[in-house]
């Protein structure tokens, strides 16, 4: 059974929404067993938290093996300015031929299905989160969007699994992407974007030329948004709607595996062109699971 400090702090590496959330917490971690330590450090890993992790690093430099860091999908493991120069292994960034190498956490009901990502399906549209604390955070959401629970026998087929692996794709949108005016200076890149959004189910009865229109509606369709940081207006990633990514062989026929997206739900929402309903989570899709795959880990039960 965890300490009380340990327990706090688990719980404040899950819900902080900024590092300074934390400090009270941190200040607190002294004299840690290697239990409580290995703990810690592996969830502020799991959950992304960066520079926690960092501060477990500094202190505990074997808290966790070089060989076990997770390469998470979320922003602070991705953007230069997240770069923390003596952890060069937590600073992630594309290979010289664009390709990434990333964790990422898949969910479903029930044990049943594939033991292996080897075995999901080729070309077909496989959401994935960026790291295993926004599988906990998003719960709620995921009951909806993985299969409905079915009346087993077993009543352990009632519980959301979660698999990780480990995969090496060239990604569509990735979170140096964050200008729809760069964007477009890449034809290709951009017929690729703008043919996805054009199979939205809103544009069936229509006709709708992403390439024709301005950047403005660019924006509004790749979910544009900003934030200020230290007093700086700063563009966050570009994202397609879930409901876009369906084509799958219009991207890989350009030769990209996955992309950023948001995920829309509701059935009101799935009928809304892209960016005029808001959405729950954000997710990875990869549109060739087997053919990018590099290593995975045992399906586990989420304890909720």
């Amino acid at each position: 059974m965890p300490s009380d400090r340990v327990r706090k702090a688990l719980s404040a590496i899950q819900d902080a929404e900024v590092i300074e959330d934390l400090q009270d917490v941190v200040d607190t971690l002294e004299n840690l067993t290697s239990d409580e330590i290995a703990v810690l450090a592996n969830a502020a890993m799991d959950n992304g938290r960066k520079f926690m992790l960092v501060w477990f690093l500094n202190r505990y430099p074997h808290a966790i093996p070089s060989n076990e860091l997770h390469m998470n999908a979320t922003e602070e493991w991705w953007l230069p300015r997240y770069k923390i120069d003596q952890f060069p292994a937590l600073n992630l960034e594309r290979d010289p031929d664009g390709f990434v190498t990333v964790d990422l956490w898949h969910t479903r009901r029930g044990s049943r299905g594939p033991e292996s990502f080897k075995d999901f399906r080729t070309n077909y549209p496989t959401f994935f989160l960026g790291s295993r604390g926004l599988v906990n955070d998003s719960l709620d959401d995921l009951d909806e969007y993985i299969e409905e629970a079915e009346e087993w026998e077993d009543p352990e087929e009632d519980f959301v699994y979660v698999k990780r692996g480990r995969f090496r794709i060239n990604p569509l949108l990735w979170f140096d992407d964050k200008s729809v005016a760069t964007l477009r200076t890449d034809t290709m890149k951009a017929a690729v974007v703008a043919s996805l959004v054009n199979s939205h189910e809103s544009f069936k009865q229509t006709e709708f030329d992403l390439n024709k229109e301005t950047d403005r509606v660019w924006k509004k369709s790749l979910y544009y948004k900003t934030e200020v940081i230290s007093g700086n207006k700063l563009a966050k990633e570009l994202r397609l709607d879930n409901n876009c990514v369906e084509e799958s062989t219009i991207p890989l026929a350009a030769g990209y595996h996955g992309t950023l997206t948001v995920d829309v739900s509701g059935i009101g929402g799935a009928e809304l062109p892209p960016g005029s309903a808001q959405f729950n989570t954000k997710s990875v899709v990869i549109w060739n699971v087997p053919g990018t795959l590099l290593d995975e880990w045992p399906w586990e039960r989420v304890w909720e």
